[in-house]
């Protein structure tokens, strides 16, 4: 490339998905964080202005919005949702957004706000969204989905 050498980097962004040099998407994961938590913050605003928001609000932004945006390119990320940390954030993040639809004080576990809410855990449906786009582009032999 007219004789410049090219540089390794640490991380990469490609289409909206940052790739770690250790496959790790850790950067990835925490970026997501980033720009939901942004999202909530908005959402918090206007539950403060207007008394509150109705659950079924929340419900349907958290579906609309948050789930796509951590949904984006998961087959290509799936397998780092199985370290700690990556499952860690995003449980930080689902438990924020159901603490608005259950209205239910900071305190309370991400246990007990997962039974209360009735939503599944990010890692699962993600795992699920991979599985299924790997089902239909012929990718996968099993035919079972996880879950």
């Amino acid at each position: 490339m007219a004789g410049k050498q090219i540089e390794l980097v640490n991380e990469l962004n490609v289409l909206g998905l940052i790739i770690y040099k250790c496959l790790t998407f850790e950067t990835h994961v925490a970026d997501i964080r980033r720009r939901a938590a942004d999202i909530y913050k908005q959402l918090a605003c206007t539950a403060k202005v207007t008394w509150g928001l109705n659950p079924e609000i929340i419900r349907t932004i958290y579906f609309a919005v948050i789930k796509l945006i951590v949904l984006y390119a998961a087959s290509s990320w799936s397998p780092a949702v199985d370290l700690l940390i990556n499952r860690n954030q995003l449980n930080m993040l689902k438990r924020r957004f159901e603490q608005k639809i259950c209205k239910s004080y900071h305190q309370i576990s991400l246990n007990a706000v997962l039974a209360l809410s009735g939503l599944p855990l990010l890692d699962l449906r993600m795992r699920e969204s991979a599985a299924l786009y790997k089902h239909k582009r012929k990718l996968l032999n099993d035919c079972l989905l996880p879950g």
